[in-house]
């Protein structure tokens, strides 16, 4: 299977989160590196199967 998990991380910044990848077999991206939002909708075309995970805490504000 086609896989790619990624989480939502806190980072400095106007948006103060970014997506980062967990685990994957795409051979773009592996753990560490940072999964772009518009990157998803060509893996989903490309047959991955795309889970997001929420960050380990809740406590952002958006705009930083």
């Amino acid at each position: 299977m086609k896989y790619l998990v990624a989480r939502w991380e806190h980072e400095e910044g106007i948006c103060g989160l970014a997506m980062n990848v967990v685990c994957s077999s795409h051979p773009r991206f592996s753990a560490g590196t940072r999964f772009d939002f518009g990157f998803l909708s060509i893996a989903s075309d490309e047959g991955y199967c795309i889970t997001i995970l929420p960050c380990k805490t809740t406590s952002v504000k958006a705009g930083g």
